[in-house]
């Protein structure tokens, strides 16, 4: 979903992984630990009605991201960038999910990878430096 001339609100927090694999078991119903997780503040259903009924000059509250800090570092050392990569590719990787982007299915994750890269300047579709997120 784009909004072209809205301003949105979005709220990201850095977590170590205790309090995050908290997060995954209690609203995702997943265990262990993840490097992000995003949580919409209105579901992609009533994007659409809420956009119509609120006024443009008003933030539009998105959601919040929760970006696990050691395993981003974790994933950036494996990938051999730097903890600051990373923290974008996940920051990136959890607006899009505020935004209805999933990456539940093959044709979803293709999309979406494509979407980051194209937002970070990357190459698609085969790019090394394309960069995955096992986001949740």
């Amino acid at each position: 979903m784009l909004l072209p001339g809205r301003s949105v609100e979005i709220s990201i927090l850095f977590a170590g992984e205790n309090f995050i694999e908290e997060l995954n078991v209690t609203y995702l119903s997943r265990e262990g630990s993840t490097d992000v997780i995003a949580f919409p503040q209105v579901e992609e259903a009533a994007m659409g009605n809420y956009l119509e009924q609120s006024e443009r000059e008003v933030f539009l509250p998105l959601g919040d991201i929760v970006i696990c800090l050691p395993v981003a570092q974790a994933q950036a050392a494996k990938a051999g960038s730097t903890l600051a990569d990373e923290v974008e590719l996940l920051a990136i990787h959890g607006f899009l999910h505020l935004l209805g982007y999933e990456d539940e299915t093959v044709e979803g994750m293709e999309e979406m990878q494509n979407t980051q890269n194209h937002i970070l300047g990357r190459e698609t579709m085969g790019s090394k430096a394309g960069g995955q997120s096992k986001c949740q």
